[in-house]
């Protein structure tokens, strides 16, 4: 059985187009609507909330294991820290 095939025993709704990835704009349009809220509270928290550069600096000298890491990943490893210390 062809995907064609399988794509065509479901109704609209459920349908898969022939590639097998779903219809995300047809079936869940909402989807976007709160990617992009997500997106938008993740830029704001993160200009609100940033961690100072000497208390940063601090964390990364006192552990070791962050060493090997290149600046992009502590970049993202701070806004994680970030967006994990709002959330508690």
């Amino acid at each position: 059985m062809t995907l064609r095939q399988k794509a065509d025993e479901h109704p609209p709704a459920t349908r898969l187009p022939v590639s097998g990835v779903p219809l995300m704009v047809a079936t869940r349009p909402w989807s976007l609507c709160m990617w992009s809220y997500r997106a938008w509270r993740r830029r704001r928290l993160l200009a609100r909330f940033p961690i100072d550069t000497a208390l940063w600096q601090q964390v990364i000298d006192s552990l070791p294991l962050l060493d090997g890491l290149e600046p992009e990943a502590l970049d993202r490893l701070r806004d994680r820290c970030v967006l994990f210390l709002h959330a508690k």
